[in-house]
């Protein structure tokens, strides 16, 4: 018998399973690689752009559908799916059944009115992937969305109860429950209120300069009422003075006595009580009082003649008026009004005054040209350069 090549065989046998195996890593290799250069490709990047611009578009819509048709879709979201997409089955929102339970678990279930932050955030992703370029601060964006996902559904929870409470969500009811039956109403207000204002402390800063100008201003307002209110007090107390008052049975009694004598006796006690007054003597300094002038008073031109106050006044006389033959024998006498007459002995300047500039061309002689190269070759020469 002859013997058969058994580690030609064996060989071959490994081999055959290490073929398919690089079959198989060559075959995941290259799905891979397709789905990398899919997803880098710039057409796709295009397309996920507009996706995202039109779904912003979507949500702003079915968003705003919800604010005034959910009472009226409220029932669809109980029923069941077979239920739900049954043509028979009819919804108010503006973009079917699809908008209707989109905006039902976005803003009923989980963010109230706060979830419109969600289709601003596609549409400046989209528009960043589509145009490269960012409309908004993307930091301080996602900063703002953030807080009103969770302040505001917390705050609108707070606030409206009731039929309102979509206003809040899901999140917003579920925080302000809790809140509450830690807190009280109370202590929930001023924690939502505390957590407004850290949050713009923190974006923008906030300085506390207006309280300290508050308080000093009310410091200064208090210091200047202070000497008036002094003032006040001490006018309202009544002055006290020296006289006794009596009662009305010692009155009477001095009455019966004799009170002619004791009202002038006291009187007396009291003009004598009554404190020295330093008079202040004046001297009076003598002066002159002047008479005033009083000039004549003019009723007419007529009068306006003569000496008035020492200068000789008199009345204008008033010009003739010419008639038209007037005035044309006046023109065939004197003839028209020539102003050269005023001037009659005035020369115009010769014209030897004037000085003449040639014809503005500019002339250079033949020894001045040469002279000129002659200085440009010599400074050239300075700098070994030769011509």
């Amino acid at each position: 018998m002859a013997k058969s090549n058994r580690v030609r065989e064996d060989r071959t046998e490994e081999a055959a399973p290490k073929r398919k195996r690089s079959k198989q890593r060559s075959t995941g290799d290259g799905r891979f690689a397709r789905f990398k250069a899919f997803w880098t490709d710039e057409r796709t990047h295009k397309v996920f752009g507009m996706f995202l611009i039109l779904a912003a578009a979507y949500l702003v819509v079915a968003f705003t559908s919800f604010l005034f048709t959910w009472r009226i879709d409220q029932d669809l979201v109980g029923r069941s799916l077979g239920e739900i997409f049954s043509p028979e089955v009819r919804v108010e929102n503006w973009l079917g059944k699809i908008g209707a339970l989109t905006a039902h678990q976005f803003i009923y279930k989980w963010f109230g009115i706060a979830a419109f932050a969600l289709p601003l955030w596609s549409f400046l992703a989209g528009i960043r992937i589509l145009l490269g370029t960012w409309l908004l601060p993307p930091k301080r964006t996602l900063g703002w969305t953030a807080m009103a996902l969770f302040w505001m559904p917390a705050l609108l929870g707070f606030a409206f109860r009731g039929d309102l409470v979509f206003l809040g969500g899901g999140i917003g009811h579920s925080i302000t429950t809790h809140l509450t039956t830690l807190l009280g109403n109370i202590g929930t207000g001023a924690l939502i209120f505390f957590a407004a204002s850290a949050f713009a402390v923190f974006t923008f800063n906030l300085s506390f300069g207006w309280l300290q100008r508050g308080l000093d201003r009310m410091k200064t307002t208090e210091a200047e009422q202070g000497p008036e209110a002094e003032v006040e007090e001490a006018v309202a107390e009544p002055a006290v003075t020296g006289v006794r008052l009596r009662t009305v049975a010692e009155a009477e009694e001095e009455l019966a006595e004799g009170p002619e004598t004791t009202v002038v006796e006291e009187i007396e006690e009291a003009e004598a009580e009554e404190p020295e007054v330093a008079e202040l003597e004046l001297e009076a300094a003598p002066f002159e009082v002047m008479e005033p002038v009083t000039s004549p008073v003019v009723s007419s031109l007529e009068e306006l003649t003569g000496d008035l106050n020492g200068m000789d006044v008199s009345a204008g006389e008033e010009d003739a008026v010419l008639s038209e033959d007037q005035i044309e024998d006046r023109l065939k006498e004197f003839g028209e009004y020539d102003p050269k007459l005023d001037l009659s002995n005035y020369e115009l300047p010769p014209i030897d005054l004037m000085v003449d500039h040639g014809t503005g061309e500019l002339t250079v002689t033949k020894e001045e040209l040469e002279a000129n190269k002659d200085r440009i070759v010599e400074t050239l020469g300075h700098y070994n350069i030769g011509i």
